[in-house]
């Protein structure tokens, strides 16, 4: 069962749903040092948030409000840095696809591109 099924089956802020998030943080903390010392950036979100009963398609913050975390500079195609990370960034989960269009270059992709999450490297 992942993350989302536990939120779902025993909502957003019990005890099975923190544990399954936990080994889902600590296989990240395992892997994380390998991907980064080979060079490569992670961003690390989600696709929606999940209410305290396990429901996540309301307007509430915790429904809507993702995660977002970056384990180095995000960079371009040629790996260029393009973007740093906002601390005080928190994307919503409509913003996610027009972040990752952004952050991969892609132009004319119709989505919203979220202003205030990740800074452009001047």
């Amino acid at each position: 069962m992942n993350v989302d099924d536990e939120g779902h089956r025993s909502g957003g802020v019990s005890r099975a749903y923190d544990r399954k998030a936990r080994r889902q943080g600590d296989l990240l903390a395992r892997w994380a040092p390998r991907w980064r010392a080979a060079g490569y950036a992670l961003l690390v979100t989600a696709d929606h948030g999940m209410s305290d009963l396990g429901e996540h398609s309301g307007p509430e913050a915790a429904e809507t409000r993702v995660p977002l975390y970056t384990l180095g500079p995000v960079g371009g195609p040629a790996g260029e840095a393009l973007f740093l990370p906002d601390p005080h960034g928190s994307p919503t989960q409509l913003q996610i696809a027009g972040l990752l269009a952004e952050i991969l270059g892609l132009r004319d992709h119709g989505f919203a591109a979220p202003q205030g999450i990740l800074t452009p490297r001047a």
